[in-house]
């Protein structure tokens, strides 16, 4: 049944916060997701598959909106708002990326009294209050305000993006953690609460944002740290490399140094072993690296030689080759990978992390569970649904309204 069988949840999101139901879902909640009977814009979110008619061929849909039953409303309605508000009363948590600023009727004074154990989960740009509350925003602008664009630059100063957009999708894990809290706390305390989440904090949190925006394959991607500013212990790397090109992509890894030179030793004792390593650099010990620098005993100039060393040895390797290397030999190392080789991974086929789904008669193949438990935990996903699928399964079933009174909504526009 999965561990969130008993929960019942109201997904509002846009494409900002999609995954957070879909997270739930995967865990066996029950999860509705309502959409303005136009549609979510989230339909129209790249990338595009090519066996689906427009409007139904959006993959990024396919897969955040996979696992949920959907409904239409109109919330600019009265009407609408009537059947939104009889949905609260029967959930226990409510995602919503829009804010009150722009939905009134979704502030959570308003829905508290409604229902006292809702769990209001939003998602916005820059939070619920404070100066920038009703900024508009984008993937773009939201890494920018955040700060991680800063280091990422061309050699010409200028920062560039951060590979296909998942600001929102860190913001949107960060909202099923924030409510699986709140949830928690509500079998303490029995009172829901708000759980205010900013897509700014949550990206400015991403510790490893740096490395993600490595990964898409900036071959020379650095961080240059003025020379005055080194200290001893941070080598005098003052060029810290982190991407090295191979026979079929890249791989990430620092040159460790100081207490965790080890690794880095581990490395050019294999590259010793082949016979790749130059005169002199062999017998470093990158343990005491640091000191060699400020000592004078090894100079910018042999670190470099080093470094070239590094990427003429990697040019002969593919990716799975370095990461067979990496694991016999103790050294810290990860590869890029692409899309297709994530989807024919081995190790997350072994471990059943994909669901193969029909979805409308076109086959999609989606990630599922995305974690192991010794108890039974997630539940087989769903296909994304089809725009008002269940209108009549959830407003006949769970508000009781006659076929005839649905029928009559979805003439007047409402659903």
């Amino acid at each position: 049944m999965g561990f969130l069988a008993p929960y019942r949840v109201l997904d509002l999101t846009d494409e900002r916060g999609l995954i957070a139901g879909a997270m739930f879902g995967r865990l066996g909640a029950d999860v509705i997701q309502v959409e303005p009977p136009r549609g979510s814009p989230g339909r129209n979110v790249p990338p595009f598959a090519q066996d689906a008619p427009v409007g139904e061929n959006s993959l990024y849909w396919s897969a955040y909106a996979s696992g949920k039953r959907g409904v239409t409303c109109a919330l600019d309605r009265a009407e609408g708002r009537s059947l939104l508000h009889q949905l609260v009363a029967t959930a226990d948590v409510l995602f919503e990326s829009q804010g009150a600023a722009l939905h009134p009727e979704l502030r959570f004074d308003a829905l508290k009294e409604i229902n006292p154990r809702l769990v209001h989960v939003t998602i916005t740009p820059f939070g619920s209050n404070g100066p920038k509350a009703r900024y508009l925003d984008s993937d773009l602008i939201v890494w920018a305000a955040a700060g991680p664009l800063g280091p990422n630059c061309d050699d010409r100063g200028k920062p560039l993006r951060i590979s296909v957009p998942q600001s929102y999708l860190h913001a949107g894990a960060d909202a099923a953690s924030g409510a699986l809290l709140a949830l928690f706390a509500r079998n303490k305390t029995g009172e829901g609460q708000h759980v205010d989440i900013s897509i700014q904090q949550s990206v400015a949190m991403t510790t490893c944002s740096a490395n993600l925006a490595a990964a898409v394959g900036h071959e020379n991607y650095s961080i240059d740290i003025p020379l005055e500013a080194v200290e001893p212990h941070l080598s005098g790397l003052r060029r810290r490399r982190v991407i090295w090109q191979v026979k079929d992509g890249v791989v990430h890894m620092y040159l460790r140094d100081g207490s965790e030179g080890r690794f880095t030793n581990n490395l050019f004792k294999w590259m010793r072993g082949n016979g790749v390593v130059p005169s002199g650099v062999a017998e470093w010990d990158w343990i005491e690296l640091p000191q060699l620098i400020e000592t004078g005993k090894v100079s910018k100039r042999q670190v470099e030689q080093a470094r070239a060393a590094i990427v003429a040895c990697f040019a002969c390797y593919t990716k799975r080759e370095l990461m067979e290397v990496a694991s016999g030999e103790g050294i810290l190392m990860s590869p890029a990978f692409t899309v297709a080789e994530v989807s024919e991974n081995p190790h997350l086929i072994a471990r059943g992390f994909f669901d193969t789904l029909n979805e409308s008669g076109r086959q999609r193949t989606l990630p599922g569970r995305f974690a192991l438990t010794s108890i039974p935990s997630h539940v087989r996903t769903s296909p994304a649904p089809r725009l008002g699928e269940h209108n009549d399964e959830v407003y006949e079933g769970f508000l009781g309204l006659a076929p005839e009174r649905i029928a009559q909504l979805r003439r007047d526009g409402v659903v």
